[in-house]
């Protein structure tokens, strides 16, 4: 044994002098970790020494090679995941801290398990009004539905990840209600659109998993409902359904691709009395396939065989950019597709408090996008049709948007989600609380920390076997 550690010690040695210091595992789709600081804080605190563990286990001579074989051996030993189902806990809450998860948690009304028959079967009663609405149009569906319980989940069906919706009509309402406060606040002159996509579960969940799941068509109709007639609401769901065959959704990330934000992009325009953009007349570009979330958290061997290419087209408008790191420092300098990203960054460069673009458009209209992740791959279409487009992300905004709009003289707001975040409580409170500046902005999630839930993680569950 002493012989084998000096070996592996030394290869990790030669590894580091040859210049086996990658920054980016293109596999996981995230930094690695970097050599920590050395002070006599982090020694007596433990985050040095803690640093140089994650630092050597990121950067371990044939790591990847060892993680696959790790989940080889699982396999052999029989070890599997029941019904193909990961632990849904693993992605966090797409941005929140932790407080706000327990907090969302406490007042939501859910528990961990779904509702069932005393065979285990799914609850007859929510059968049968699933089976009444099933044909129903999303604007038509008005029944009451009893309440259901749902535990979150990532589910490997064929080559694809897909996550279980948390919701119901409580949720629902609860975010219709938060995009009402915009409606009551704004001058009448401002024009106001919701523009909610649906996740690729509504689309590709096998019928025999529907019953984990809140359905995703309902749920919007209950937001749809809930909306102060002044909210345009944009039909994203029907929008995408007529595009399902072609890749509108990730198979390993939880994002939609940006051929998906486009056909909800198109829904808004339209509602909003803009001629699309044709994608013929922009400049398509595409970077080799990545590994994303889904893959990340379930290490699912499906799903590294499914790697998503990255597609983008270039805005066919000149414009000139600036990114807000922090409200506190000067801007830089941005693009809204950055090319030398080669993951969903591509699109804004990621998630930050604040972007100011303006255009060549000479038409005086000001748009604003109040968004979260979802909405970065929208963001560069709206460059088409308004001489300046503000991109605020409302997880990390803290100051007020009402005096943005006013000081900025803002024509158009588009209130821009996912099912997955509006059904969360902290969210809603979140789109409301940034209207007016109330409450802090979550601190965003760096390299370092994605990579240590990722590691903590695993220690907890660890690396889930391949599923049939």
């Amino acid at each position: 044994m002493p012989v084998v550690l000096c070996v592996v010690g030394l290869a990790f040695v030669v590894g580091r002098v040859v210049g086996n210091d990658e920054a980016i595992s293109v596999r996981e789709n995230r930094t690695l970790a970097a050599w920590p600081a050395l002070s006599e804080q982090t020694i007596r605190d433990g985050s040095f020494t803690r640093g140089v563990d994650t630092f050597i286990a990121d950067r371990f001579p044939a790591r990847e090679a060892f993680l696959d074989l790790a989940a080889a051996m699982a396999d052999a030993r029989g070890v599997s995941v029941d019904d193909d189902v990961y632990d849904g806990d693993a992605l966090g809450d797409f941005g929140l801290d932790a407080k706000d998860v327990v907090d969302d948690d406490a007042d939501a009304g859910s528990a961990d398990e779904p509702d069932t028959a005393p065979d285990g079967g799914p609850d007859v009663a929510d059968a049968g009004v699933i089976a009444d609405v099933a044909d129903a149009g999303v604007a038509d569906v008005v029944a009451v539905r009893p309440k259901r319980k749902y535990k979150s989940g990532i589910a490997i069906v064929g080559d694809r990840g897909l996550m279980y919706l948390v919701g119901g009509d409580d949720t629902a309402t609860g975010f219709a209600e938060a995009l009402n406060t915009w409606a009551e606040a704004l001058p009448a002159a401002v024009n106001l659109s919701a523009v909610i996509t649906p996740t690729a579960t509504h689309y590709y969940l096998p019928d025999d998993h529907r019953d984990r799941s809140e359905r995703q068509d309902e749920n919007l109709a209950t937001v749809r409902r809930a909306l102060n007639p002044r909210v345009a609401y944009v039909d994203v769901l029907t929008a995408l359904a007529a595009h399902q065959d072609q890749d509108i959704f990730y198979k390993t990330d939880h994002h939609w691709t940006q051929r998906g934000a486009y056909y909800a992009y198109a829904a808004w325009a339209e509602r909003a009395g803009f001629l699309p953009v044709d994608l013929a007349d922009l400049e398509r570009k595409t970077h080799p396939p990545v590994l994303g979330s889904l893959y990340r958290f379930t290490q699912s061997k499906v799903l590294k065989r499914a790697a998503d290419p990255i597609e983008y087209w270039l805005p066919a408008v000149t414009y000139t950019a600036k990114r807000y790191k922090s409200l506190d420092e000067p801007p830089r300098k941005a693009n809204f597709i950055v090319e030398r990203e080669k993951s969903y960054a591509v699109f804004l460069g990621g998630d930050d408090p604040l972007l100011i673009a303006e255009t060549s458009i000479d038409n005086g209209r000001k748009a604003l996008l109040v968004k979260n992740s979802y909405g970065n791959a929208l963001a560069p279409f709206l460059l088409h049709h308004f001489a300046e487009v503000v991109v605020v992300d409302y997880r990390y905004y803290d100051r007020s948007l009402k005096k943005l709009i006013e000081d900025r003289g803002i024509t158009d707001v588009i209130l821009q989600n996912a099912t997955v975040t509006a059904n969360t409580r902290a969210h809603a409170r979140r789109m409301k609380d940034v209207l007016t500046g109330r409450g802090q902005a979550w601190e965003a999630v760096t390299p370092e920390k994605q990579a240590e839930e990722i590691k903590a993680f695993q220690e907890k569950h660890g690396t889930p076997a391949q599923t049939p």
